[in-house]
């Protein structure tokens, strides 16, 4: 029994449930044969007409000024360390060898991030 027809039983009059007239929901519209789930899977992300010159400029100087920032944190990083060695300075060695692996972890990204946004955005379409 559904919960219109307990109302209409329980009350005695014809109630007009809050949910009527709204849309139906994605999965009985599918089930209907009104939607179907394949036709949305296939869309391809695309720049508009003309931005593409600017996508890829901007896209150019993102990696060119990431690719400095790891390696100057690199190099900031291992002359930490060398001056934490001569001055004997515990605190500041951990800070460098922290510094040199975050710019560690960050190159390898660098280099998989092109994978990882082709595998979600996919390309040949």
């Amino acid at each position: 029994m559904s919960l219109y027809a307990s109302l209409t039983l329980t009350v005695g009059t014809v109630m007009t449930p809050p949910w009527a007239g709204l849309p139906a929901a994605p999965e009985t519209a599918a089930a209907e044969g009104s939607m179907r789930a394949d036709v949305v899977s296939d869309v391809c992300p695309e720049a508009p007409p003309g931005i593409a010159p600017y996508v890829d400029l901007i896209f150019s100087w993102v990696k060119y000024g990431v690719l400095a920032i790891i390696v100057v944190t690199a190099i900031v990083s291992i002359a930490a360390m060398v001056v934490a060695k001569f001055a004997r300075m515990g605190q500041l060695a951990q800070a460098g060898a922290g510094g040199l692996m975050t710019a560690i972890l960050a190159a390898i990204l660098y280099v998989t991030i092109y994978g990882i946004v082709t595998a979600i955005t996919g390309s040949g379409c």
